[in-house]
């Protein structure tokens, strides 16, 4: 039985314990992000760059280190911190695409104040067209 970050089972798939662990640490890794881009608190991007290590050690022997979660976790709390980086929405936008879940996607979105986030539920225009329409009934 697989077991999401909440607990809740899947019983349709089999996984190892290794594997649940890997899962429930990237889950939390994530979050970690996205309360660092809520709070921009330093210890928050420690908390997220100390889950990242934990990851990258997974299943290191004694060959060159896995720094994927350390890298990405350094280029993401960065491109969080300074609005005024010039790649900023590259990084960001990169890390969305990535990312499965769409109500984190929205979040970690809202969160970072993104335009019109990936994975948006209604166009730009649709959106624009709703609220002009919305005081449309009540004036008259």
């Amino acid at each position: 039985m697989v077991l999401d970050r909440h607990g809740r089972g899947e019983a349709w798939v089999t996984r190892d314990a290794g594997e649940v662990w890997q899962a429930k640490q990237v889950g939390d890794w994530l979050v970690a992000i996205l309360r660092f881009a809520i709070t921009l608190d330093e210890s928050d991007w420690q908390i997220a760059s100390n889950i990242a290590e934990a990851i990258d050690r997974l299943g290191r022997v004694d060959g060159p280190s896995f720094s994927f979660f350390r890298r990405t976790t350094g280029e993401l709390c960065h491109a969080i911190a300074d609005t005024h980086d010039p790649n900023r929405a590259a990084v960001l936008r990169r890390h969305l695409g990535r990312v499965d879940d769409p109500r984190y996607r929205r979040a970690f979105a809202a969160a970072v104040n993104l335009e019109h986030g990936i994975g948006a539920t209604t166009a730009p225009s649709a959106r624009t067209r709703i609220r002009a329409d919305f005081w449309k009934g009540l004036s008259g």
